[in-house]
């Protein structure tokens, strides 16, 4: 699905689980502050305010690219657009770049039991992490059942920060 499960802040790992006896769950557990996100697909080109967010999108992976900083753009396509997606450390967090070509789409930002508008640009997600927006972006909150979702439309090029 090209998306984020989780992200951290922090040192690395810890790979103590793989190594010390070899024992049972072999896992990389990841050091430092750790954010779960929910891992739907990230891009949609319509959406209507009352349907559900689908599991699966018609974007293909089309492969990634390295920019000068050696970070990778992955690029998405369908047959009216392509989406250039890219994220970059940052102080407090990441940055996720979206760059799109052809229609506009809808990105899947957050989705949560509670969705604050804390400021313009700044919202905190259930209570756990902040999504800062670009000066001027406007994102949808919409409820769907018992949950709501952060949405926002790219028409050529959007950035928001996930704060942690």
């Amino acid at each position: 699905k090209g998306t984020l499960l989780q992200v951290w802040r922090g040192e690395f790992a810890n790979v103590t689980e793989m190594w010390h006896s070899r024992g049972e769950p072999q896992i990389l557990m990841p050091e430092g502050l750790l954010i779960g996100l929910d891992g739907k697909s990230n891009f949609v080109n319509t959406i209507t305010s009352t349907s559900a967010w689908p599991d699966s999108s018609d974007f293909s992976f089309k492969g990634y690219y390295l920019d000068t900083q050696q970070l990778p753009e992955i690029q998405y396509q369908n047959t009216s657009s392509s989406v250039y997606d890219k994220l970059a450390p940052i102080k407090d967090g990441l940055r996720r770049s979206i760059r799109v070509i052809g229609n506009p789409v809808t990105c899947y930002v957050a989705n949560a039991s509670k969705i604050e508008q804390v400021d313009k640009e700044l919202y905190r997600i259930n209570g756990d992490y902040y999504i800062r927006f670009t000066k001027g972006d406007k994102a949808t909150i919409r409820t769907i059942g018992n949950h709501q979702e952060l949405l926002l439309s790219v028409e050529k090029n959007r950035s928001y920060d996930i704060i942690w």
